[in-house]
């Protein structure tokens, strides 16, 4: 083990050319999907009144929310 000393060199793997429009489309489509359960989860938070979530604290809010959409 004196005598050899190997050097380590990273493993190095080129990406295959992607199509422009197909990245774009990608992109498209997480996107789309990303937002769409982002607003999905988000829209029961605005059948609340407003002075929930001006005055009571979130905790307060979920469980008036849980009330209110008969989740309980």
């Amino acid at each position: 083990m004196l005598g050899l000393q190997s050097e380590r060199k990273p493993i190095v793997v080129a990406a295959p050319a992607e199509n422009p429009i197909l990245a774009i489309a990608k992109d498209w489509l997480a996107g789309g999907t990303a937002a769409g359960v982002s607003k999905t989860l988000v829209a029961p938070i605005g059948t609340l009144p407003t002075t929930c979530s001006m005055e009571l604290r979130l905790c307060s809010c979920f469980t008036l929310l849980s009330a209110h959409q008969r989740l309980v």
